[in-house]
């Protein structure tokens, strides 16, 4: 299985998990209020765990595993915790929240098919919550529909990226994060020591420096993005990026909710 757990879960309506919200943010508060701001995250855990358990609310499952494969990758992920097979909390210990921190939580919705989680944050003056909402539904973000009206694959092993790309992705589905998906890319390829090179990067006719960058077929190189395709002066920094150097081509795969973009940029030089 592409995506297997190890634990269920199943969609509540709103009225129920908005019940089951405001009990775990209650007892969040008071654990607060009696251990303070200054634990661990997985010290809140053990004892949101415990103090739910111990109202007799409902399970609390801690840690549950989530498994991610692809080919001859495989990845483990572990939710924070999972209140009564329909409610996943995710607990933090910082200053403030920030958007990585939804964006993990988003992450773990999207795998296990979830509409709602709810984000507490146990490190600033007052606990801090969030509701997060995913805006795909879970079925739709197996539909991917593919552009490769501008991909010019210069050799095999491009070819067989595309095709990488695209297998993974109606395999795990969109809306997760960017690293995710090239990690099991770079890994299939056979690891970053075989795919990541030092590429030297000129201004007009003077070196100034290297970059790592990911090779594909000996003379082009690739990135993976989750930007919106139109976003203002991207796609002209990428070709500024390839003509600085000697490559031949920089094939750019963007994925944006359901869109996947095949682009190829050629180096402008290299046509000289």
């Amino acid at each position: 299985m592409p995506v297997s757990r190890n634990f269920q879960v199943y969609v509540a309506s709103n009225e129920a998990f908005h019940d089951a919200a405001e009990k775990l943010i209650g007892i969040a508060f008071d654990l607060q209020n009696q251990r303070g701001r200054y634990l661990k995250e997985w010290n809140y855990q053990l004892a949101m765990q415990g103090r739910i358990e111990a109202a007799g609310l409902g399970d609390a499952i801690r840690e549950g595993e989530i498994v991610l494969s692809f080919q001859t990758f495989q990845k483990s992920l572990f939710t924070d915790l999972l209140f009564d097979s329909m409610l996943l909390l995710e607990i933090k210990a910082t200053q403030d929240l920030c958007p990585a921190d939804e964006a993990q939580l988003l992450q773990y919705l999207a795998l296990l098919g979830l509409r709602d989680g709810l984000l507490l944050n146990f490190g600033s003056p007052q606990v801090q919550k969030r509701f997060v909402s995913t805006l795909i539904p879970s079925d739709a973000r197996h539909q991917i529909s593919v552009d490769s009206s501008r991909w010019s694959p210069d050799s095999e092993d491009a070819k067989e990226l595309a095709t990488m790309f695209q297998l993974l992705i109606k395999d795990w589905g969109s809306g997760l994060k960017r690293s995710l998906y090239l990690e099991a890319v770079v890994h299939c390829m056979g690891g970053s020591e075989a795919v990541v090179q030092e590429v030297a990067v000129n201004d007009a006719k003077i070196q100034i420096g290297y970059m790592p960058l990911n090779m594909v077929g000996g003379t082009s190189a690739f990135t993976f993005m989750t930007k919106r395709p139109d976003s203002p002066g991207f796609e002209k920094s990428l070709q500024k990026l390839v003509d600085s150097t000697s490559l031949k081509n920089l094939h750019w795969i963007n994925l944006y909710h359901q869109e996947l973009k095949l682009i190829t940029l050629a180096n402008r030089r290299w046509k000289r």
